[in-house]
């Protein structure tokens, strides 16, 4: 799931459904923009942080958040 979770207004039953297709000891990969990064906080300062305003995402995850 490389930049999907963000996309979707409700990712948790995609979790689950993701979870549920694993074979035991399998692995889920998941990738997406972190809003409590370094980079995130600093684009927010320079007002030039262009996630805000995409219409396309419907979450921002943080690690804590995910």
């Amino acid at each position: 799931m490389a930049d999907v979770l963000e996309h979707m207004p409700y990712p948790k039953p995609a979790l689950a459904a993701a979870y549920r297709l694993l074979r035991p000891g399998g692995i889920l990969f998941v990738s997406m923009p972190n809003y409590g990064c370094a980079a995130w906080r600093l684009l927010d300062a320079l007002q030039c942080q262009t996630y805000w305003g995409e219409l396309e995402h419907y979450q921002n995850f943080s690690r804590a958040r995910l």
